[in-house]
């Protein structure tokens, strides 16, 4: 089965990338359900200071839990994408999971990635506002947060295997692009519901 990730900036329109790629029959996406979710959960269990650093952990960090997250996505893709036999691409987004493309590579066949980009003042506003973790963030953390996600973006989005879809573009009324990104994985961008996007 083919797999695409959603990642990007907190608060860059991923959750509603998702949404309109997950409306065609042919793409199968969770939300925030695959390793980065289930490690960001454990390792603020054990370690506190990612609060204040969110990109602190390693990707050989996740080699240690590696089982356990296995069985925790596995398990969830499995609930999700039951009544789903028809898609012929499955996924999943979470906004960090844009540090970890390289580690994804690795561990799949071609996958394919959509990346979400917003600008900054509004990316650090709606932080503070919408995300717990960040709301404790003075606003120079924040832009330092927006900073590090961007150095993995700048450097994913000129890959061959990614596609980028700007929030700002969206709020303009270029919803094409999220068919574009459907064509970009090879399936029918005609497929998804625009509708989804005349709140954005």
């Amino acid at each position: 089965m083919k797999t695409v990730f959603i990642g990007g900036y907190p608060r860059s329109g991923t959750t509603i990338a998702q949404a309109v790629l997950d409306s065609s029959p042919e793409i199968s996406l969770t939300n925030e359900q695959s390793f980065i979710h289930a490690f960001q959960f454990l390792y603020r269990k054990f370690s506190p200071r990612v609060h204040a650093e969110p990109l602190a952990f390693a990707p050989e960090d996740l080699e240690i839990l590696l089982p356990l997250l296995t069985k925790h996505w596995i398990k969830a893709w499995e609930e999700y994408h039951e009544g789903r036999k028809e898609a012929k691409m499955i996924g999943d987004k979470v906004p960090a999971s844009i540090c970890y493309f390289d580690w994804l590579r690795a561990r799949f066949d071609k996958p394919k990635f959509i990346i979400c980009t917003r600008n900054m003042v509004d990316t650090v506003n709606s932080m503070k506002k919408n995300v717990p973790q960040f709301a404790h963030l003075g606003v120079k953390d924040l832009i330092n947060a927006y900073k590090q996600f961007k150095v993995h973006i700048d450097r994913e989005a000129k890959k061959e295997d990614t596609f980028v879809i700007d929030l700002d573009k969206t709020k303009e009324g270029d919803f094409a692009q999220y068919a574009n990104a459907v064509e970009f994985l090879g399936l029918d961008g005609s497929l998804v519901d625009l509708t989804l996007l005349n709140n954005e």
